[in-house]
């Protein structure tokens, strides 16, 4: 695959570089023979080959509640932060494109957890966002869950106990 923006994220992944790429999954970035799902077979390939820090994925579109990723980008380092329309494509180096690098780590901290809680959730299937505590969000709401109903039979056991005394 000759693309000036892939071979620049093979060649970072082979400098050493930890590279996570996550691409669109709207129906018409799947449907034919050199698409998003394509792309994501390739640099995965590469990555295997190679034993290459980068992985490629398809966004999990109904975890994520989103109709389709439109932002082009990257984040650099936690530094840098590269906002774009240009789509990743050879033939888009000839077209007028819009894009800004920002040289910011609040901003390049904010784009990079945006990302992350896609990849994340993209990634894990099912939608599970971690907690802080490093558990699924699942894990924690069932931990609540039972101290709730231990919490309302200690309340029926009162009650009971209650009418049965007086």
């Amino acid at each position: 695959m000759m693309n000036p923006f892939f071979d620049a994220l093979i060649s970072a992944a082979r400098r050493g570089c930890e590279v996570k790429v996550l691409l669109d999954a709207k129906e018409y970035n799947l449907d034919g023979n050199n698409d998003n799902d394509e792309v994501v077979a390739w640099l995965n390939g590469v990555a295997r080959a190679e034993n290459l820090n980068l992985r490629a994925e398809i966004a999990d579109l109904d975890a994520l509640g989103l109709l389709k990723i439109h932002n082009k980008g990257a984040i650099i380092d936690g530094q840098k932060v590269l906002i774009s329309s240009l789509n990743w494509k050879s033939c888009s180096l000839h077209n007028r494109e819009a894009g800004v690098i920002v040289e910011s780590e609040p901003v390049a901290r904010y784009y990079e957890q945006v990302f992350m809680h896609d990849w994340n959730l993209t990634v894990k299937g099912g939608g599970e966002i971690l907690h802080p505590s490093g558990k699924t969000m699942s894990e924690e709401w069932g931990k609540i869950f039972y101290i709730a109903l231990t919490f309302v039979i200690t309340v029926v056991i009162f009650l009971l106990i209650k009418r049965y005394r007086g």
